[in-house]
């Protein structure tokens, strides 16, 4: 009876265990296969309109618009967009914070962030390179004195 009821205890244990293994591998699975590409401002090539990670520099005057500027791309900007996000968001949260924090623009700090999102043609009147964030996966921010 003892040698029933420990089999039984261990099969249990072995069902259970093999339940969470199989939701940890379908989660794997699934970030496995929804992480975005990895690209830069100086790549045409991303502006195929598939989803990417932007890492660069973020400049702007806290008038007309915000730049990301990556590593070794000084000269080839992306204007940033922001449109249709909601006041919530990651990537609405970056644009008060450079637009409203301190100084307007980033006269008074520098930044660094890594955003998702995808490379656009034009918004509106504005034609040229333009990259609309849905998503801010990281940023770093520094206060510079003057």
């Amino acid at each position: 009876m003892r040698k029933i009821k420990l089999f039984n205890n261990i099969k249990s244990i072995a069902s259970i265990v093999i339940f969470v293994c199989a939701i940890i591998c379908a989660h794997l699975g699934d970030a496995m296969a929804q992480s975005p590409a990895v690209s830069s401002t100086c790549s045409t090539s991303s502006e195929n309109g598939g989803v990417v990670l932007l890492s660069a520099e973020i400049t702007s005057d806290g008038m007309h618009g915000i730049i990301a500027r990556s590593d070794g791309c000084a000269t080839q900007g992306v204007l940033l967009d922001f449109k249709g996000e909601d006041a919530l968001s990651s990537a609405y949260s970056l644009k008060s914070i450079v637009m409203s924090v301190g100084t307007p623009g980033t006269i008074d700090k520098k930044l660094r962030s890594v955003l998702e999102g995808k490379f656009i043609k034009s918004i509106g009147e504005r034609s040229g390179r333009v990259f609309h964030v849905t998503k801010v996966r990281s940023v770093d921010i520094s206060f510079v004195n003057r």
